[in-house]
């Protein structure tokens, strides 16, 4: 898959550009599309706005603290220093 940077002084044109993109090249399974949003209120005006010309079910969000934390929990369950005998 190719990266892509959209830059532009919109930010709905470029999420529209990006909503997009997405769109054509992920497959219509539960949530193909990964969206990383800076807060929760982006986050929800994101998903409501995929929601209105996508499926709804084909976006996945979440806010870069979220994922962050999950990525911690993850590497935490994967690496213990003191593992049970």
């Amino acid at each position: 898959m190719d990266s892509t940077l959209l830059t532009g002084p919109k930010h709905a044109d470029l999420e529209r550009k990006a909503f997009e993109k997405a769109a054509n090249i992920a497959d219509d399974s539960l949530g193909s599309v990964l969206l990383i949003a800076r807060n929760d209120a982006r986050r929800s005006e994101a998903k409501g706005r995929w929601a209105e010309a996508h499926k709804p079910l084909c976006l996945h969000a979440e806010t870069m603290m979220r994922s962050f934390e999950s990525g911690m929990k993850s590497s935490i369950h994967q690496f213990n220093p003191f593992p049970a005998n």
